[in-house]
């Protein structure tokens, strides 16, 4: 491991600026989806191809490069089917447990769906698991994977405003590019309808991204999930938004692999983050 970088094994890896980026920016780069470091007690039944559909791949490939331009990068080592990150901890799915479950839950998260905190179901609807899961396990996931990934991630914003005033914090995803008969764009930039981010700056960001060639659209068809909910507080300079780029810009869907285009876009995303300056943070320290 670079020696700036530090990590939990299997859990996440953070990585701080390099040396020759210049000051440390307010910013807070998080890519909760893109593990595929498969925990030894998930014991799915499934096609392992079946989950990693359900993973943002290569996503953490893509947005590493910003260390390089003075912003912090998370990632998460283990895949959303084990534990989601971007789901409340008490969105349980009753009908994956063989027993009972001792704390809150929600009826307003995606378990009915079966992918809840612990997915039930994989790609194309199909069961993850031959056997129901203990309210132990679950909670052990919580304990040692959920909370850690929360306990990092807030430790680093706290820092970073402690130190600037005014930070951003982008949550990086994937979308697949076919969904029945909708348009979509290259990029979806969510802010939950503009209450975790200042709307001066997730313009802004649309504006940069728009310069390279790209198609953008604010909170719509994402507006941003749990990560963003509880992380931004744009009335107190705690800005935090959702990024989720478009598959079949740099990979084949089918296969999995890397497209052609891999390589531009990493290039691309690497001069966005670049063009992303902290002008619009009135207190930051490394506004230019």
């Amino acid at each position: 491991m670079n020696k700036h970088a530090s990590s939990l094994k299997g859990v996440y890896t953070l990585f701080k600026p390099q040396d020759r980026s210049g000051p440390i920016l307010p910013i807070l780069f998080d890519s909760p989806h893109s593990g595929q470091g498969f925990p030894d007690d998930f014991n799915f039944t499934c096609d392992k191809q079946n989950l990693l559909r359900l993973t943002d791949l290569y996503i953490d490939e893509l947005f590493e490069s910003v260390t390089q331009n003075g912003c912090t990068f998370l990632k998460a080592e283990f895949p959303r089917t084990y534990i989601d990150l971007n789901r409340s901890h008490e969105d349980i799915d009753l009908t994956l447990l063989n027993d009972i479950w001792p704390y809150p839950i929600s009826s307003k998260g995606r378990a009915k769906h079966g992918v809840g905190l612990i997915f039930r179901l994989g790609h194309d609807s199909a069961p993850i698991y031959k056997d129901k899961l203990s309210s132990q396990e679950i909670q052990h996931r919580i304990n040692n994977f959920y909370t850690p990934y929360y306990q990092v991630l807030m430790r680093e914003l706290d820092t970073l405003h402690t130190l600037h005033k005014e930070i951003l914090h982008i949550n990086c995803h994937s979308f697949p590019s076919k969904q029945g008969y909708r348009s979509l764009p290259d990029f979806v930039l969510g802010d939950r309808c503009g209450t975790t981010c200042d709307p001066h700056i997730i313009n802004h960001i649309k504006e940069v991204i728009e310069t390279y060639g790209y198609s953008v659209n604010i909170n719509h068809p994402y507006q941003g999930a749990q990560i963003i909910q509880s992380t931004g507080a744009p009335t107190h300079n705690r800005h935090s938004l959702q990024i989720e780029v478009n598959r079949k810009l740099y990979m084949n869907e089918k296969t999995l692999e890397k497209n052609i285009n891999f390589n531009k876009l990493k290039d691309n995303i690497k001069g966005i983050t670049k063009d992303i300056k902290p002008l619009f943070f009135t207190n930051s320290l490394a506004a230019d």
